[in-house]
């Protein structure tokens, strides 16, 4: 994106302009509306030129140009939403395994454990999975 419109110099009486631009950095920021999930605002394109003095240019000379999309969006609604079914889904787990864990040791009441390991080491688990999970909260 080259632009030679606005690179000549008042009361200049040749025709070729004495400074030409081009676009350095071009730029596009995109933002969702968080009122209506499915529409984004008006996107903004911002364009940063440089100027180079036109005598100083040879033909076929290449420019960089560096060329970025931003996207931003406001995801509080999706992580507490993720929040509360992974609490959901760690809960259910620990009644899964406390069921299973029931199950086994009414079955095979001595032969690996002993008797009355069983509320012990649900105990143990439960106290285990509350201190893990309250230290977290105030650190």
């Amino acid at each position: 994106m080259i632009e030679t419109l606005t690179g000549f110099v008042e009361g200049q009486s040749s025709k070729a302009a004495k400074y030409v631009r081009f676009a350095k950095d071009i730029r596009l920021k995109i933002m969702m509306d968080p009122d209506v999930p499915e529409q984004i605002y008006r996107p903004l394109l911002i364009v940063e030129y440089v100027e180079v003095d036109a005598s100083a240019l040879s033909p076929g000379a290449k420019f960089e140009v560096f060329f970025g999309v931003n996207y931003f969006s406001d995801y509080s609604k999706f992580m507490a939403s993720t929040n509360v079914a992974f609490w959901l889904i760690l809960i259910l787990s620990l009644l899964v395994t406390a069921i299973r864990f029931y199950a086994y040791t009414r079955r095979n009441p001595g032969s690996k454990f002993g008797y009355k390991i069983w509320p012990q080491s649900l105990l143990n688990t439960s106290l285990t999975t509350l201190v893990s999970s309250c230290s977290g909260s105030f650190s």
